[in-house]
């Protein structure tokens, strides 16, 4: 094992002659990126986290897929400009849409394990995000080659292997429980194999610290300039009851069991209850059918890609928040910007989230794949106006403390600086 991996030892304390300012960092993201031509370009909660790292490295060298103008999801992708003078991308084939696309996604893979390891000298250390078969790659390929590496969970990638696994039809039900082993396999192997891990979420984290691993819950990465506290004790007050979702449009996040929610209330009461639904992604057009067929178009309004203001505006003019996904999270960042714009939560209780927002306190908790439950937790809040506004107090104070602590790319040095990698 190489000295520099990780031992419950190597945490007494921090090493004083390490500095990062001497490294050079290199990000192997499962997130693309976008370039104008002239700039890359990424979403503004990652690229600030990046922009963070830069102020504390010599340099960050970040392995992506880059989108160009005219590929599918460039504009979403294309909303922040890098600040820091020392971020560097080298770009990892991306196979676009067209004709044998498998085929050549597998290419694809080729030619990006090609990239990682014609290219695994040129840094001092690796931060590498999860889940993602780059990821995987690039974390076997460093730990053949001893070569250290940090970790990123953005959510367990095992529970996902059902959405996830790249064959449909006849072949998947029997070949999902062998997905499933091979991603897990390979998550773990990454995880101990990095000097420290981070995970989106306490449920991950305290699975692994439980093996043995360097695991520690990220701070989030949250917009402060836009999602400061808003300041408000109370909502549902006017003749308009607004429900918000902010979600990737995928079919795990549940958005259709919300917009089922909403069709289920106006017809049971006579509360005018409203919907908008904030995020982009392949499930759009499904819900844009499901709202029409269930005659909700003046009702339930598909705002598209948002952020900066503009998404916090959404929050403020809202009156409950839903979170509906049933798989495939750490711990999701929208309940942190609901928390901080004072709206009352109604979520499923998936993933270990309820670690962290206790039942009632923080969140309304409603099971997965329950349109009526969704119902029935909105009226609760609209009808209990103690529960609304506690859950708003809690839920406040919960983001004041959060405010009060480091930021999310000040943890990762933090961190490092306590591995044996920084004791050396």
């Amino acid at each position: 094992m190489p000295k520099w991996f990780w031992t419950p030892s190597a945490t007494a304390g921090e090493n004083p002659l390490f500095q990062t300012s001497n490294l050079t960092l290199a990000v192997v993201s499962e997130t693309p990126i976008s370039f104008d031509g002239r700039q890359y370009l990424h979403s503004p909660s990652e690229g600030r986290y990046i922009d963070g790292l830069a102020t504390a490295f010599k340099e960050v060298i970040i392995f992506t897929y880059a989108f160009r103008p005219g590929d599918l999801d460039y504009e979403n992708t294309a909303t922040y400009s890098f600040q820091a003078p020392n971020i560097r991308v080298i770009e990892i084939p991306l196979a676009r849409p067209g004709r044998f696309l498998k085929l050549r996604k597998a290419w694809q893979m080729i030619q990006s394990a090609a990239t990682l390891i014609r290219h695994r000298r040129g840094w001092d250390i690796a931060y590498i995000f999860f889940p993602g078969y780059i990821g995987a790659m690039a974390a076997l390929f460093y730990r053949a080659a001893r070569r250290p590496y940090m970790a990123y969970l953005g959510s367990d990638w095992p529970e996902e292997a059902e959405l996830l696994i790249p064959f449909q039809g006849l072949l998947k039900r029997p070949l999902v429980p062998v997905f499933r082993g091979l991603v897990a396999a390979l998550q773990n192997s990454a995880v101990h194999g990095s000097i420290l891990t981070l995970t989106a979420g306490r449920l991950l984290s305290s699975q692994y610290a439980k093996q043995g691993a360097n695991a520690h819950e990220t701070i989030p990465r949250l917009m402060w300039d836009e999602f400061r506290i808003y300041e408000r004790e109370d909502t549902c007050a006017g003749p308009i009851i607004r429900l918000l979702i902010v979600a990737n449009l995928i079919e795990r996040k549940g958005v259709t069991y919300v917009i089922e929610a909403v069709r289920l209330l106006r017809a049971r009461t006579a509360i005018d209850f409203r919907c908008t639904v904030v995020g982009w992604g392949p499930f759009e057009d499904t819900l844009r059918e499901q709202v029409k067929n269930s005659g909700l178009e003046e009702v339930v309004t598909l705002t598209g890609h948002q952020t900066g203001a503009d998404l916090a505006r959404h929050y403020r003019e809202a009156d409950i928040f839903a979170f509906a996904s049933f798989s495939g999270e750490g711990f999701p960042r929208v309940l942190y910007e609901a928390m901080s714009q004072g709206l009352p939560i109604i979520s499923t209780d998936i993933c270990g989230i309820s670690l962290k927002l206790k039942p009632n306190v923080h969140a309304l908790y409603v099971p997965t794949k329950d349109a009526a439950a969704i119902a029935e937790g909105a009226l609760t809040i609209v009808e209990n106006p103690d529960l609304r506004r506690a859950l708003i107090a809690n839920g406040r104070a919960f983001m004041q403390a959060m405010i009060a602590g480091p930021r999310a790319h000040e943890q990762v040095v933090t961190l490092l600086k306590q591995t044996r990698y920084a004791q050396r």
